[in-house]
């Protein structure tokens, strides 16, 4: 409805929601990319869903969170079947309740930042719709082989290798 290119939800819960689903759904049909944080439960949602992000919509991001040390948190959420990439989570200096700032963790930090360098994509490259912008961020992460058994990639998010690739006139796909 605000014509928007992406949605950053860094929100969700266990149950799967119709309401949700449709919306989601809805939101793919107009072209738009939804990021989506993959949980704080300790669990790997292949077998435990968390939604929006299992929602099986070819629209949504998944995302995971990690340390700077490049290790999962504990306490996200991981899935080979599930989750799609990871990105920095942890002491991400934030925004805050009561006009403040400071450190938070979690798969909320880092979905904002896959939704930055989406939007940063888009921005770079106005022809760019929402796959062809998820394709961009799956494919150019670090290759991490500790993620295998964590995300659908084994990668974690680095926007200056999707960025970079536009200047080497090379496409997505090598």
């Amino acid at each position: 409805k605000m014509n928007a290119h992406i949605i950053n939800y860094s929100g969700g819960g266990l149950e799967f929601s119709k309401k949700e689903y449709d919306a989601v759904a809805k939101a793919q049909q107009k072209g738009i990319l939804f990021v989506a944080a993959a949980g704080n439960e300790r669990s790997n949602s292949d077998f435990h869903k968390y939604f929006p992000a299992d929602y099986e919509l070819d629209n949504i991001i998944s995302v995971t969170a990690v340390n700077p040390k490049l290790q999962v948190l504990a306490s996200s959420n991981y899935g080979v079947h599930t989750v799609d990439i990871a990105a920095p989570g942890e002491n991400i200096y934030s925004t805050m309740p009561g006009n403040q700032f400071g450190p938070m963790t979690g798969t909320s930090q880092a979905t904002a930042f896959v939704s930055g360098a989406a939007a940063v994509l888009m921005a770079h490259n106005r022809d760019f719709d929402s796959r062809t912008v998820k394709k961009y961020i799956l494919r150019t992460g670090d290759n991490l082989s500790w993620l295998k058994a964590k995300t659908g990639t084994s990668k974690q998010l680095n926007m200056y290798n999707a960025l970079t690739m536009f200047d080497q006139g090379v496409g997505v796909t090598g």
